[in-house]
């Protein structure tokens, strides 16, 4: 509001205290960008109230798209990039933390430019406006496909593994400096325990 100077002459103290919010909040924003180049992941901003989503940062490493192809990419085209068997939970866990205003965290898989899938870990957290309703959604996506796939690898060789050892009859197993890490039923049975009371235990002891 108005206020009066000593010598009647009236100035406003607000245009001057909102230019000084923003260039302190300019150069937040700056330190924040910096930052996510950094991490090598992307971040986005995603208005509550308007519904609109901005993303920046190493968009292209992430998605495939450039910061500039990016920011065509709305709301509703993010929830459409989002895998068919992860929307609704990813979508759930979101609008549950929109209420609560707790920090959202999923991993799921996005639709890259080329057409594939990739495996991505989303994190993020709220602004909030001076009566405590959440206004903003701040995160980070980054990519995890390769760790993600690798682990699915290793699943499947193990159980493929576990398949085969179950079904001989000699007894088998892996162990690493005496110590049990996998072995098959017929082991099992021929030391009169349980595959699981074996697992983790030492040669010497059995």
């Amino acid at each position: 509001m108005p206020v009066k100077h000593k010598k009647n002459k009236k100035f406003n103290k607000m245009p001057i205290k909102t230019k000084v919010d923003l260039v302190n909040a300019n150069n937040s924003d700056e330190r924040f960008k910096n930052a996510v180049y950094l991490s090598g992941s992307m971040a986005y901003q995603y208005d509550i109230f308007s519904k609109k989503l901005f993303l920046f940062g190493p968009t292209k490493k992430v998605i495939g798209y450039s910061e500039k192809e990016s920011a065509k990419i709305n709301a509703s085209a993010w929830k459409k990039m989002v895998h068919p068997d992860d929307r609704k939970r990813v979508y759930d866990l979101l609008y549950k933390t929109i209420k609560t205003g707790k920090k959202y965290e999923a991993e799921y898989r996005i639709k890259h430019k080329k057409g594939s899938y990739l495996y991505v870990r989303d994190h993020g957290a709220y602004t909030f406006d001076k009566k405590g309703k959440v206004i903003n959604l701040f995160g980070s996506v980054v990519n995890i496909d390769s760790s993600v796939k690798n682990k699915h690898e290793l699943e499947e060789l193990k159980d493929k593994y576990q398949i085969l050892s179950d079904n001989i009859f000699d007894g088998v197993f892996i162990h690493q400096d005496g110590i049990f890490l996998e072995v098959n039923e017929t082991l099992a049975k021929m030391l009169g325990c349980k595959t699981k009371e074996i697992i983790g235990k030492k040669l010497v002891v059995l």
